[in-house]
């Protein structure tokens, strides 16, 4: 029948080997294959491969190139190591007998050693418990070729196919559950020829002692003695239990008539005592809503001062204006913040400020409205040219205002700040820093413009001035001023601080995303940062911009 398909035949289908010399087809259209390990055929009706051996008559079993041929009247030479063979296929016939079968052996082993026990068809074997392998072996009576009989096995009940075992006349069975097993074999002769019908065997291998008959009988003897005893057990601790407990009853009467009249005196005693208790609460009732009003005048006065606060902070328009994309976040720890921003145009200047005042809620807001005010006064006189000027300026007027002298006793009271002046036509830019510095970012690239070490404040006797950093601006830089509050925040799996360099690793993630993606990534983080077990623990400030 032909498929259109290719056929792959290999040693498991029963080629003699898989390196094939030579190939014939007889004029029955049979193949015929010369390896280096005997001689095959393909029977094309039976769809199977026979393999001939020096048995069968061969010169050997390695055949060699080209060296095959069939003549006219369908003789074929296959040519060897040791000579050449030819015959005619139409003269090979199968081996048509069918053989018999006999078990010729069984040994059985167990810790003493290995004991051989006589077997013969349909036999019993009973083996113990402690016999854990037993070895059969068995033939089939066909001798012409006895190398090339095959035997198949299995074990009745198991619902399974027949095991081919190959050309080997033995089995070794090992730590088999205990039960009863009939095993059956089958085998052919040296052509495939089968005698279906088998022989077998059974064998019994006994449970250990501790799972027999009588074993179990026993076990149910104990466990219904066992349950008997416990019955009896309990019922005697429940009468006891019941004795136990009317003395305790009896007793607990006496002790409740006794208690009674204890607490019928003490009970006057109570009535005093709980009238005094309620003039107590009164008084505490009375002294609770002084304080709530108390309260909440206070939290009004706040509240009334975070919209002073918020009507003073500029606008962000200013920065529209100008066309410069931006995102702001600004995130008081109380009401009232302690930071604060600020921008102020001059001409074709943008003076730019974010600041971070000593402590935070409401004293912090009292010095962010100063700084606020200095700054408004400090630009108004038009000789400050430079932003360092702008620091030294308003480190001057907080030092007089808060009477600041140096002196241990005396308040300390300043700000970190981050302040720069932008020339809208040049993009150059001015920047001068307390604490705070100024981040640009070009090309992926972090340049960091730092601020000096000491306060806008009083810091130690001798003031020292503030640097001056100029730098050139390009369009797409993405300028970031801030305060400490983020990178100061406690947070994530071991509770430390989010750190400056977290942030500026962030910075460089997200510059290239508009501002305001850039805004909710940074918040997302920190949010995350603090996976509501970490409350903020100061005011957050930050101020992203990008030159268009």
């Amino acid at each position: 029948i032909k498929t259109n398909k290719f056929t792959y035949f290999t040693e498991a289908d029963g080629l003699a080997s898989n390196l094939v010399y030579e190939i014939l087809q007889d004029d029955y259209g049979d193949m015929w294959f010369g390896t280096g390990k005997g001689l095959s055929q393909l029977r094309k009706n039976q769809n199977r491969i026979v393999t001939y051996s020096e048995e069968d008559g061969l010169q050997g079993l390695e055949f060699n190139l080209r060296a095959s041929h069939k003549s006219r009247d369908g003789e074929i030479f296959f040519g060897g190591m040791n000579g050449f063979n030819s015959f005619n296929p139409n003269e090979l016939s199968d081996n048509k007998n069918i053989p018999s079968l006999e078990f010729t052996a069984f040994q059985k082993q167990n810790k003493n050693g290995s004991e051989n026990l006589h077997v013969t068809n349909n036999s019993k074997v009973v083996l113990n418990y402690s016999d854990f392998a037993f070895y059969v072996e068995f033939a089939a009576l066909e001798f012409t070729s006895p190398n090339k009989n095959q035997y198949a096995y299995k074990f009745d009940g198991d619902n399974q196919d027949w095991i081919n075992n190959g050309n080997r006349r033995f089995l070794t069975f090992s730590n088999m559950t205990p039960g009863l097993y009939k095993l059956w074999i089958k085998g052919s002769n040296n052509d495939n020829v089968w005698n279906e019908n088998g022989t077998f065997i059974i064998v019994r291998i006994r449970p250990p002692w501790y799972r027999s008959t009588l074993a179990y009988i026993i076990y149910v003897i104990l466990i219904i003695t066992t349950i008997i005893l416990v019955v009896k057990y309990r019922e005697r601790s429940l009468k006891e239990q019941k004795r136990i407990l009317e003395e305790r009853v009896e007793d607990r009467t006496k002790e409740v008539v006794k208690q009674k009249s204890e607490i019928l005196e003490k009970n006057h005693e109570l009535e005093e005592q709980n009238q005094e208790i309620m003039s107590q609460r009164d008084l505490l009732s009375n002294q609770n809503e002084r304080i709530s009003r108390q309260n909440k005048q206070i939290k009004d006065s706040i509240q009334y001062a975070s919209r002073i606060q918020s009507a003073i902070l500029p606008s962000t328009s200013i920065l529209n204006e100008f066309n410069i994309e931006h995102f702001l976040i600004f995130r008081p720890k109380d009401i009232v913040s302690g930071d604060f921003y600020w921008f102020k145009q001059m001409g074709d200047h943008l003076l730019i400020a974010v600041a971070d005042c000593t402590g935070h809620g409401v004293p912090g807001a009292f010095m962010s409205m100063l700084g606020n005010a200095f700054l408004n006064e400090i630009v108004a006189h038009n000789d400050i040219t430079k932003a360092n000027e702008v620091l030294d300026r308003l480190r001057d007027l907080i030092i007089s205002s808060l009477k600041q002298s140096g002196e241990e006793s005396v308040t300390r009271d300043g700000m970190d700040i981050a302040f720069c002046e932008i020339n809208l036509k040049t993009l150059s830019i001015q920047f001068s820093g307390a604490h705070n510095s100024l981040i640009i970012i070009r090309n992926n690239e972090l340049i960091e413009l730092h601020a000096d070490r000491y306060p806008v404040g009083l810091y130690h006797k001798s003031l020292i001035p503030f640097n001056n950093h100029e730098f050139q601006l390009m369009k797409g830089d993405n300028l970031y001023m801030f305060t400490d509050g983020i990178f100061d925040q406690f947070g994530g799996e071991n509770g430390s601080k989010f750190m400056y360099k977290r942030l500026k690793n962030l910075m460089l993630e997200v510059n290239q995303l508009p501002m305001e993606s850039q805004k909710f990534v940074i918040e997302k983080n920190v949010d995350e940062w603090m996976k509501n077990e970490y409350e903020q623990i100061d005011d957050i400030t930050m101020l992203g911009m990008r030159i268009q």
